[in-house]
């Protein structure tokens, strides 16, 4: 089973055939935060199964966003589901 790192990576390698640079760049930007928000909950992104992600653990991304501008959370919410 693959990890969420590597489902990510491959994610960000499928769409920078398709995206401009500065669009991977951003989805990789909310990618990292997804990515911190799991370490904090004690999910290693580079060794947690991408199979265990669900609505608990996109919750931990809704909270790390919190601050934000609505269109930077709506942006990282849409990368984190897409992937």
């Amino acid at each position: 089973m693959p990890t969420i790192q590597s489902a990510m990576d491959d994610y960000l390698e499928m769409i920078s055939h398709a995206r401009s640079p500065r669009t991977v760049r951003t989805y990789a930007n909310g990618l990292k935060v997804f990515a911190a928000a799991l370490r904090q909950a004690k999910l290693d992104p580079a060794v947690t199964e991408a199979a265990l992600l669900n609505e608990d653990t996109v919750k931990l991304l809704v909270k790390a966003l919190r601050g934000n501008a609505d269109s930077t959370q709506s942006l990282y919410l849409t990368t984190a589901s897409m992937f």
